[in-house]
C-alpha cells in the first residue's frame, strides 16, 4: 500500500469520525435540551401550584382579618355598652361603622395583594411553559443540524478523497508516460 493509498484511506476515515462525531453532537444538544424543557416544565407546575397557594393563603388572611375586625366590634360594642349610653346613638354609632369599613377595606387590601402575588406565578408559569415548547424544538432543530453537518462532512470528505484520488492518477499517468517516452525537450 503506497503513501497515496493510505492518505485516501485516512482521509476517508477522518470524514467517517467526523460524521459520526456530528451525530453524536446533534443527540447531545436535542438531549440536553429535552432536559431543560423537562425543568422548564416542572418549574412551570410549580409556579402554578404557588399561584394556588398565595391564592388560598390571601383567603386565609382575609379569614383572619375579618375575624379580627369582628372582634375589635365586638370589643367597641363592649365597652361603648358598658358606659350606660344607647349604642345606636351618634358617634357611638359612626365608630362602629368606621371600624367596620376599615375592617372591610383590610379584607379588601389583603385579597388584592394575594391576587397580584398569583398572577405573579401564573406569570411566571406562562414563560416556563413557552420555555420548556423552546427548547423541544431545540431540540429537534439540534438532532437535524447534526444530520446536516454529518452529510456535509461526507461530501466535503468525499470530494477530498476524490480529488486525492484524481491527483494520484494523474500523476501517475505522467509517471508511466515518463518511463516509456523518457524527457521530452522542446526545441527551436
Amino acid at each position: 500500500m503506497g503513501l497515496e493509498t493510505m492518505a485516501l484511506v485516512a482521509t476517508i476515515g477522518s470524514t467517517a469520525m467526523s460524521a459520526v462525531g456530528a451525530i453524536q453532537q446533534g443527540n447531545a444538544a436535542k438531549a440536553a435540551a429535552g432536559y431543560n424543557a423537562q425543568v422548564a416544565a416542572q418549574n412551570a407546575q410549580i409556579q402554578k401550584q404557588n399561584a394556588e397557594f398565595a391564592g388560598a393563603q390571601g383567603e386565609q388572611n382575609v379569614a383572619a382579618a375579618q375575624a379580627e375586625t369582628r372582634a375589635k366590634l365586638a370589643a367597641i360594642e363592649a365597652n361603648q355598652g358598658a358606659s350606660g349610653v344607647r349604642l345606636d346613638s351618634g358617634s357611638f354609632s359612626d365608630v362602629r361603622q368606621s371600624e367596620a369599613k376599615l375592617g372591610m377595606l383590610n379584607a379588601l387590601n389583603i385579597r388584592s395583594d394575594a391576587a397580584r402575588r398569583a398572577y405573579g406565578f401564573q406569570g411566571d408559569a406562562m414563560n416556563y411553559t413557552a420555555q420548556a415548547g423552546l427548547e423541544k424544538a431545540k431540540g429537534k432543530t439540534a438532532k437535524t443540524a447534526g444530520y446536516l453537518n454529518a452529510a456535509t462532512t461526507v461530501l466535503g470528505g468525499a470530494a477530498d478523497s476524490f480529488g486525492a484520488y484524481d491527483s494520484y492518477l494523474n500523476r501517475t499517468s505522467t509517471i508511466n508516460t515518463r518511463e516509456m517516452y523518457g524527457p521530452t525537450y522542446m526545441s527551436n
